[in-house]
């Protein structure tokens, strides 16, 4: 369930706590007063639920993610899909923040090696704290929408890593038929799905919003 946040709500959430940074999110909202924040409750596998809690407590690779919402001038979002992905699986590009590397440091550095862009005027869209479910464990995680347009851009992959195989600009119809799909993967990608739909959700809520 997306539930909305207020600020105090968010800094009451002690799990979390140690994995954000206020001041960050305190620096967003200068720029988008508004800010919408959200907590989200979601259970996972047994097998997910240990992908993320090594990530961040283990390997201490990622402390939340980037959520790249880049606009062309038809109104269309840049999806992709990868190599390893189900036939017919598309999602707006995303990118780990590293341990202890600033948020839009993380920012700039993930949208110029997925799509070679630099220097683009973003601004924030949201805030998303997760906790995933399994069983007793609870393990947070949280994505940080940025909006940007990019009209007359390309985008072309710097980091093969990435596995990207394939980009697509999608209008609103599109994004929300892709976000039924990620709603509805067989069992084995089906809470990767759950998960990777909040963030198209909200972008469509608030894109509807204006």
């Amino acid at each position: 369930m997306t539930e909305p946040l207020s600020f105090e709500q968010a800094k009451g959430l002690e799990l979390h706590a140690p994995f954000w940074r206020p001041e960050e999110v305190e620096a967003l909202m200068v720029h988008r007063p508004q800010l919408p924040l959200y907590h989200v409750e979601l259970s996972v596998s047994q097998r997910r639920a240990s992908e993320w809690h090594n990530a961040l407590y283990r390997d201490q690779t990622r402390r939340g993610e980037v959520v790249l919402c880049l606009q062309n001038s038809a109104g269309q979002f840049l999806m992709h899909t990868k190599s390893f992905y189900l036939p017919g699986v598309y999602r707006l590009l995303t990118g780990g923040i590293h341990y202890h590397e600033p948020l839009l440091a993380a920012l700039e550095r993930e949208t110029l090696e997925e799509t070679g862009w630099q220097s683009l005027s973003y601004q924030p869209m949201a805030v998303v704290f997760y906790t995933f479910c399994c069983q007793q464990a609870r393990i947070p995680f949280f994505s940080y929408l940025f909006f940007t347009a990019v009209a007359g851009l390309n985008p072309l992959v710097q980091d093969k890593g990435e596995s990207i195989s394939d980009f697509a600009w999608m209008d609103s119809a599109e994004l929300k038929k892709a976000t039924q799909v990620l709603q509805q993967l067989p069992p084995e990608w089906e809470d990767w799905g759950r998960m990777r739909a909040i963030p198209h959700t909200i972008l469509l809520q608030l894109s509807v919003k204006g």
